[in-house]
């Protein structure tokens, strides 16, 4: 029986290679049981795979099979107006497997289902995987990888279910063991397994560090072929006294320098010598058996010999010359082609080319060889050997056989000399050993076999490196992502989600196209209680959006509001420093289709808008029909170069379920190519959400939107503060009725409807989460005094009054707020003027059931302000009742005239001191004005003595020009 058959078959760990796929049942009463699954047995005659090198079990052994587990899923269905019934909408089966793949010890790189790439690990299972997530075929409840090290003993999930002293350990088997999710179907996803295994008997590690391992991932054929003569096992089992070691690690040397790796993966019985064989051609050697010392040995057939060195033969030590030929043109070839397969090209079948022109012109046609090299993955090492295939097959060789006396007997396989022939015209032509025969004891004759060598010949140059070919992969490998958008989805965004509108937690995420060859991103999520990064190995597959992410940056300062005073802007908006973006990628469509979505900014601090039209320039892309501050947000002010990310051009809603207390969310991409990815530790940290930073998007209230002041809209430019409103008594307006008056349109937050909102953005779907809408609205009024510091004014709170029209009537639903003047010099203190810039902020917020939520986004308005106070030279401040004020210096001879926006109450009256000497009245009880004599130079401090239910206002003004004023505290 051949060796090799004999040391391979295993039979007791032996099975079919594939899962062969039962179609699927129609039935939905019924599950599969585990007859259906037609799972493979274990065959005797199959043997277990030897593997050298790194290679993709692609039919891996399926030595056990049990553990069945059918859950169901059901649906409660509406029978009548008033009744319903459960249905089975389907099944989600379980199942383990052992997988044996492969002899010796392997390092698992990648598991691939269905061809697709999981890492090393598969995800775990999640309860949600059978029902809502297609594409998620596998989830693991148990699993585990078993290197074939020989120290495995046996498994405890297997012995849980066959009995402990039945299952061995297979120690020298790389295994994978897995219980866990494997459909909804019985059809079983097809399982691989990417393993590695670099023998290293020559312990080149050691001898020549590196040299054990070519390209990262290919074995040095001189181990491979070492370990098939000695192993004892499997092998031949040559002892490595036979073997001349020294030899054979300088052999390995020079292939790792020549970058000559090798992978093969045998899954069939072969014979010792074919492989052997294989492995000398592949780094052209020759493999032979020393006389002289009783060692096997190697010779690498290489261009290191000076040919005045060489033995010489001719008439003087040749016996006879048996024969002499020279090959003609017309039996060489011009072209070659390798066969190999590709690791970079995730190990599909393709070529490397070589052509001789010159052999081309002189035959006047193309002739071709084809050569295969199983044990070649590299493309660069593939280029190599195809270029040498033809260097041997296009120059027309001479060979011949001739017999010599006994000094033939330093000859090998494989070594050179030099040949001369008078009678033939040949002198010291160098050829190269391909066999001998030694010939018998009562012979003292040896018969030559040679070929002339090749690097003698006039085409030597074709066997360097292949010249520069300008070919480039086109399967580049992909960088992982640097740049990603992360944001919490706005409900519309929820309700319009086909794969699960009623999970209103949910994420929107976006890559922006890495460089190299990446072709796609898929995410990958896990969540927290706490806000700390899960390890990597807490992360699980959730979706491949189906395009990268586009954004550009604002061309030109957007402002707020322009000249409109409706939702619809008026102007264009136009992006530069685009993102890989073609007229052929848009999508857009009318505001009701919700199809050209983009947002302004980063993070929470965004502007949502809609463009109904969007047009490529020259660098540029050009937005119209915009739609400014749709969802919960409000349009504001944005710089130049403002990023935008266009939501509708790439990105998706994630399909990952957020639990209630796991507020804290980690993302991470892994970039694709067509054959490569790259992993998740690539992208450090990942990106982060926290969901308790800000209320639930699916909870908060919608922005006001539009503010006017004094019923001009927008306005923004010397905005009076002493306009009086009457606000204190409504019979006459006064100093103390000084304010600004703030109108904004207030945004319903469509409890029971979210037909039209005020955009006029329709949507059909309800939701029984909207409840009646009774939004709250505060008001911040911010003073920015020089510095720059900024001040705020007592927030002013209301709640909506007015019923909300459907559709919504913005002019008909304004909320008002006065902002006064006396709250303004209240908050400023003594001695500080009223500044020219302000701010207006407007807090949405709402309390639908018994949390109160709170809008993210503000509505942000500055402007500048003017008042006759800003003037002012004696600024008391607020005063509080029966409190000295600030002391302050009056700076003119004379009289000093005092008024009040009201009568002192009664029993009340206004005081002043000057200089330390008793506070002396000023204003009596009932009395709005009096007058004080002041010396230029004075201290005056003041006081009151009884506080009305309101503020009142204080003018002071002087003799000639000095004026000020103050507010009596209510």
């Amino acid at each position: 029986m051949p060796w090799w058959l004999t040391v391979l078959i295993f039979a007791a760990t032996t099975v079919l290679a594939e899962l062969l796929r039962p179609k699927v049942s129609q039935e939905r009463d019924r599950p599969a049981g585990l007859g259906d699954f037609k799972f493979p047995t274990a065959t005797e005659g199959r043997p277990v795979p030897l593997l050298w090198g790194t290679a993709v079990v692609d039919g891996p052994n399926v030595i056990w099979y049990g553990d069945l587990e059918v859950q169901t899923d059901k649906k409660e269905v509406s029978t009548g107006l008033f009744s319903s019934t459960e249905i089975i909408t389907g099944y989600r089966y379980f199942v383990g497997m052992h997988f044996a793949i492969c002899r010796g010890q392997a390092t698992l790189k990648d598991i691939l289902i269905e061809k697709k790439s999981q890492g090393t690990t598969l995800p775990v299972y999640y309860a949600w995987y059978g029902s809502i997530l297609a594409e998620k075929l596998i989830g693991a409840r148990y699993q585990q990888y078993l290197s074939g090290d020989g120290t495995h003993t046996a498994n405890s999930y297997l012995s849980g279910q066959l009995s402990p002293a039945v299952v061995p350990g297979y120690r020298d088997i790389a295994q994978f063991i897995f219980e866990g999710f494997v459909g909804t179907s019985p059809n079983v996803p097809k399982f691989a397994f990417k393993v590695e295994r670099i023998p290293d008997p020559l312990n080149m590690a050691v001898e020549d560090p590196g040299a054990q391992r070519i390209d990262t991932t290919e074995a040095n054929p001189v181990n491979v072929l070492y370990e098939i003569l000695t192993d004892t096992d499997w092998g031949l089992g040559i002892p490595t006294a036979e073997i001349d070691i020294t030899n054979f690690r300088t052999a390995a040397s020079t292939v790792a320098d020549e970058g000559n790796g090798f992978s093969l993966l045998l899954d069939q019985e072969n014979e010792a010598d074919k492989i052997i064989t294989e492995l000398l051609r592949q780094i052209d050697a020759s493999l032979y058996y020393d006389r002289s010392d009783g060692l096997w040995k190697l010779i690498l057939i290489r261009d290191d010999y000076t040919p005045a060195s060489l033995p010489l033969y001719d008439e003087s030590n040749t016996v006879e010359l048996v024969e002499y030929a020279k090959t003609s043109w017309t039996n060489t070839a011009n072209q070659a082609r390798l066969r190999f397969f590709d690791k970079s090209d995730d190990y599909k079948e393709t070529f490397a080319f070589a052509q001789d022109l010159a052999n081309t012109e002189i035959q006047g046609a193309n002739v071709s060889s084809e050569v295969s090299y199983p044990g070649v993955k590299m493309r660069t090492l593939a280029n190599k050997l195809v270029w040498r295939e033809l260097g041997t097959s296009s120059y027309p060789l001479a060979k011949h056989t001739m017999k010599v006396n006994r000094s033939g007997f330093d000859l090998v396989p494989g070594s050179v000399y030099r040949w001369s022939w008078g009678a033939l015209g040949i002198s010291e032509k160098v050829m190269r050993v391909t066999k001998l025969d030694y010939g018998t004891l009562n012979s003292g004759l040896v018969t030559v076999y040679s070929v002339e060598d090749i690097f003698t010949t006039p085409n030597t140059g074709v066997f360097g490196d292949p010249s520069n070919t300008d070919w480039t992969d086109p399967d580049v490998a992909p960088v992982a992502a640097t740049t990603t958008v992360l944001l919490e989805a706005p409900l519309k965004f929820v309700f319009r989600d086909a794969y699960d509108p009623t999970q209103t937690k949910r994420l929107w995420y976006g890559v922006v196209k890495p460089s190299g060859g990446t072709v796609e991103a898929d995410a990958w999520t896990a969540f927290n209680t706490v806000a700390s990064q899960p390890a990597d190995g807490s992360f699980s597959y959730d979706s491949t959006p189906t395009r990268f992410v586009k954004r550009g940056t604002l061309n030109a300062a957007l402002d707020a509001y322009g000249s409109s005073i409706i939702q619809l802007w008026n102007g264009t908006i136009t992006l530069d420093d685009l993102d890989d973006l073609s007229e052929s990628g848009l999508t857009y469509g009318s505001v009701d289709s919700l199809k050209g979505i983009a947002a302004i900014g980063s993070g929470n601090d965004i502007e949502y808008i809609i463009y109904e039209i969007a047009t490529v320039g020259t660098n540029q892309l050009v937005l119209d029909n915009v739609y400014r501050g749709v969802f919960h947000t409000t349009s504001r002010d944005w710089p130049s170069g403002t990023t935008v990310t266009l939501l509708s051009q790439g990105g998706a809603l994630l399909k990952s379920f957020i639990a209630e207390n796991q507020d804290h969310a980690y993302v991470k991409p892994i970039s694709r190519s067509r054959s490569q990815a790259t992993e998740l530790s690539d992208y450090q940290p990942a990106d982060y959400y926290n969901f308790t930073s800000v209320d639930d998007l699916q909870y908060v209230p919608s922005a006001a939107q539009h503010p006017y002041l004094h019923g001009t809209h927008a306005d923004d430019t010397n905005v009076s503060v002493d306009t009086k409103y009457g606000l204190v008594d409504i019979s006459f307006s006064n100093e103390a009725g000084a304010a600004i008056k703030l109108e904004v349109e207030a945004r319903d937050w469509k409890a029971d409807n979210l037909g039209i909102d005020y955009n006029g953005i329709s949507d059909s779907v309800s939701y029984a989460l909207w409840k009646a809408d009774d939004p709250l609205y505060d008001v911040d009024f911010i003073l920015i005094k020089p510095g720059p510091t900024e001040v705020t004014v007592a927030r002013n709170a209301w709640t909506e009054d007015i019923t909300m029209e459907d559709p919504y009537n913005p002019s008909n639903d304004r909320i008002v707020a006065y902002i006064k003047r006396t709250e303004m010099i209240k908050i400023l203190g003594p001695n500080t003027a009223i500044p020219s810039n302000a701010r207006i902020e407007v807090i949405s917020k709402h309390t639908p059931d018994t949390t109160e939520y709170v809008c993210p986004q503000k509505l942000v308005h500055d402007l500048t302000i003017t008042s006759s106070l800003q003037s002012a030279d004696l600024i008391f401040g607020g005063i509080p009742v029966n409190t000295d004020s600030t002391t302050i210096q009056f700076n003119e001879t004379g009289n000093y005239s005092f008024q009040t926006s009201h009568v002192m109450p009664s029993g009340g009256v206004l005081q002043a001191d000057k200089n330390g000497g008793g506070f002396n009245t000023v204003i009596s009880t009932g009395q709005a004005s009096g007058t004080l004599a002041v010396t230029s130079g004075d201290d005056v401090t003041l006081k009151f003595t009884v506080a009305e239910s309101y503020d009142i206002h204080l003018d002071i003004t002087g003799p000639t020009a000095e004026f000020g004023y103050a507010v009596l505290e209510a």
